[in-house]
């Protein structure tokens, strides 16, 4: 399952402060992987050493090679193959517009790699500002993860809603789970890839799918972090203070569009690899009817957000909606859940 593109073993090497880094690919989103890498380690302190672990499907060899070339000594990379592990879950993955299996894949990260007790999970459509060994030493206690309020969420009325009413989790609490530390170690006594096996056995969420699911089953263990460590990329942001971690989430996609918050960033970085001829041409073909397909989308998204509250109840004698009692289970009180 493993292919090693420089010498790394299971223990944790090339050295025992060298800090695990995940990502999650397929092809589609080796470009801005490559990108997110050159940001990483352009930005990191002179002595922070990584453990870039890619965990991916299908990867073609070309694409691991050219990634590889970007992770300088002593710091390491290694690929695995989820292929068969996807095969063996045994649970349908949610998956909708340009969202792939791979989103699911930080999920196993706990069981899969009993060595590390701690790691930075990151999305590689991400632009990294400064040195990520200092969100890695993050204090986490007893919390599952670290994250940052999910900003799309909670400046949205509708997905508010959806959050605290579906899900039972305020959206000042719900964290986007594109950018976390995680607590390995807890995760794994407390059996985490399991609850979230079982629940997805249970309820379908169809809204943000694999961060619905962490977000249930972290509710009250997620310690939230400064926004600048996961910064959307919106248009209108102001350049005066230049967060950690730019997030080109949703459609804020600089290869989509012109006008994105810190994308001479990410062109700066994105120059460095050998896909910049290729996401440049992504620029340069994505059409006005694309465009409005996406505007499309975003409002499909706020309806199926509209069409989970509008099922939504808790009686007077605290009985669970459908959503609640399939997430949460009987035993659990309905006002309670609700007004987490």
């Amino acid at each position: 399952m493993t292919e090693k593109a420089r010498p790394a073993d299971r223990a944790g090497t090339p050295a025992s402060r060298a800090i695990p880094v995940f990502f999650a690919v397929d092809r589609n989103y080796a470009p801005f992987l490559a990108s997110a890498l050159v940001s990483l380690f352009d930005n990191a302190g002179s002595g922070s050493v990584f453990e870039i672990n890619i965990l991916t499907s299908g990867l073609p060899e070309e694409d691991r090679g050219r990634l590889a070339s970007l992770v300088p000594a002593p710091s390491a990379v290694r690929f695995f193959d989820m292929t068969e592990k996807l095969r063996d879950f045994g649970v349908k993955l949610h998956i909708r517009d340009y969202y792939s299996a791979a989103t699911y894949f930080r999920f196993f990260i706990a069981d899969m790699f009993p060595e590390y007790d701690k790691c930075l999970y990151l999305d590689s459509d991400i632009c990294i500002l400064s040195d990520v060994s200092e969100l890695y030493a993050t204090e986490l206690g007893d919390d599952l993860v670290a994250g940052v309020t999910d900003d799309i969420v909670y400046g949205n009325v509708i997905f508010s809603l959806y959050t605290n009413l579906v899900l039972g989790v305020k959206s000042r609490d719900y964290f986007n789970a594109g950018i976390l530390v995680m607590n390995l170690e807890a995760m794994r006594r407390e059996d985490v890839e399991g609850r979230l096996t079982a629940l997805m056995k249970r309820r379908r969420l169809p809204v943000a799918q694999d961060q619905d699911y962490l977000n249930i089953v972290c509710r009250g263990r997620a310690r939230l972090l400064d926004h600048s460590w996961n910064q959307t990329a919106f248009p209108d942001l102001s350049g005066d203070e230049v967060p950690n971690i730019v997030h080109f989430k949703m459609y804020y996609k600089p290869w989509h569009y012109t006008g994105i918050a810190f994308e001479d960033r990410f062109w700066k970085y994105m120059l460095r690899t050998r896909y910049y001829s290729e996401v440049r041409s992504m620029l340069d073909r994505y059409t006005q009817s694309q465009r409005e397909e996406d505007e499309v989308r975003s409002e499909s998204l706020l309806e199926l957000a509209c069409n989970e509250v509008d099922d939504w109840t808790v009686e007077e004698d605290g009985t669970l909606s459908d959503s609640l009692f399939e997430i949460y289970g009987e035993e659990t009180d309905g006002r309670a859940v609700a007004e987490n």
